[in-house]
């Protein structure tokens, strides 16, 4: 195994996760935490942009979700593939509530990133309500 350690240590992995590693999985990363550091370090447009990102990703998958290729024979549940779908649906909403958590958490100074929070807030809000009251 002194390849997979050498592999680890140019890779920045820990030694005992590499060598655990399922060998027909993909190299680097294979799982995503949500960069709450990489979230606050970003201005008031940068979090509205990633906002709509992931607002628009989010919805894309969950129009793949309604397919009949990813439902059950009897089309009352996911299939394999659509749990996967789901899943990544899922983590894409976390991801979006984060950056507008670190919005409204903010407290911006200049008009700019005031109107730019105000515009991350309210974009979030409108997809999530039902109706406009």
């Amino acid at each position: 195994m002194p390849n997979t350690t050498i592999q680890a240590a140019a890779e920045g992995l820990p030694v005992a996760e590499t060598l655990s590693r399922d060998p027909l999985a993909p190299r680097g990363r294979t799982s995503c935490d949500i960069d709450m550091p990489a979230l606050r370090k970003m201005g008031m447009k940068e979090l509205r942009d990633l906002r709509s990102a992931l607002h628009t990703a989010g919805e894309l998958i969950s129009g793949f979700c309604c397919q009949p290729r990813f439902l059950t024979e009897d089309g009352n549940n996911y299939n394999e593939p659509g749990n996967v779908l789901e899943d990544i649906c899922d983590f894409l909403g976390s991801y979006e509530q984060a950056a507008v958590n670190v919005s409204v958490a903010a407290k911006p100074t200049t008009s700019s990133e005031v109107e730019w929070r105000g515009w991350t807030i309210l974009g979030f809000e409108a997809d999530c309500a039902e109706d406009l009251v």
